[in-house]
């Protein structure tokens, strides 16, 4: 599927067939009517920005091929609450979910050997060392789990509505931006591991009281 094939398109549900093998850059974006997802077994790569803007897209169905998911695939899908990552995926770009600011949890199935996920739904590599992306749409507090090493850049950015944080001290670097725009974190508990904090690590969180 080419790109901006069907951008701006005017549906309700979607499915694409397991004919196809990948799906171009925004060509589906600007789907705004667009509710259900479901993607074929045969898909291996989703280009960046293939479902920029589907404001309305609250169901994804990724298929067992799928290798690839590129930059802002799924940016702004703004009810999309959770998605499935399956066993086949070994490329996540950082920015993929950019924006979902419902997404709540992201599941890796447990056969990936690239990428892994704990019980509240944050994204990590696959022996849990580097926490890679928590889900925008993440609430409350959160205790990051002992043998991380790295907090990459990113990883908290935008997360509006954390509140705490706790970083054990296996943790040794903070990477840049790393808890950008988190407007609600108040309370940061920070291990005795750390060595290197990122640029910007905790801008503009304009609550925090406790680090």
């Amino acid at each position: 599927i080419g790109e901006r094939a069907f951008q701006n398109g005017n549906f309700i549900s979607l499915t694409i067939p397991d004919s196809v093998t990948t799906i171009g850059e925004r060509a589906f974006g600007n789907c705004e009517s667009l509710v259900s997802l479901v993607i074929g077994e045969g898909v291996t790569s989703i280009s960046g920005s293939a479902f920029y803007e589907c404001f309305n897209l609250t169901s994804v169905s990724l298929p067992s091929t799928l290798t690839t998911i590129g930059s802002s695939a799924f940016y702004k899908n703004l009810k999309l609450t959770s998605i499935q990552i399956p066993a086949s995926v070994t490329s996540i770009n950082k920015n993929a979910f950019y924006d979902c600011s419902a997404l709540t949890k992201i599941s890796v199935d447990a056969a990936n050997t690239k990428y892994s996920s704990d019980d509240k739904g944050v994204l990590f590599n696959k022996d849990k060392t580097e926490l890679l992306l928590c889900p925008r749409g993440f609430s409350g507090n959160y205790d990051i789990p002992n043998g991380v090493t790295t907090i990459t850049a990113d990883a908290f950015a935008f997360c509006t509505y954390l509140r705490g944080i706790s970083i054990p001290d296996s943790v040794t670097s903070i990477g840049n931006q790393a808890f950008a725009e988190c407007k609600s974190l108040s309370v940061v508990t920070l291990g005795n591991g750390v060595t290197s904090v990122g640029e910007e690590a905790f801008y503009q969180c304009r609550n925090l009281i406790q680090l």
